[in-house]
């Protein structure tokens, strides 16, 4: 599955880029929401459904790290 994760900060950006996601890092289904509650820094990534817990309906936090590798699209302001 493809989900979005944002940022306010170009330093997190670039960290993220270099070493992926941390356990218990928000992503959400869609960019809108992910860049209003995260940031205009944004990644897209592939997400496994099994890595995942969905709080609510329009975001979820990952129960495993997620590497580099699985970012599919990155985006800057």
């Amino acid at each position: 599955m493809r989900a979005f994760h944002g940022t306010p900060a170009q330093e997190a950006y670039e960290s993220i880029k270099a070493e992926g996601f941390r356990v218990g890092t928000w992503f959400a289904f869609n960019r809108k929401n992910a860049e209003r509650f995260g940031g205009p820094y944004m990644f897209e990534g592939e997400i496994d459904t099994a890595r995942l817990s969905c709080d609510v309906d329009w975001q979820f936090h990952i129960l495993e790290p997620l590497p580099a590798e699985s970012i599919v699209a990155s985006y800057t302001p």
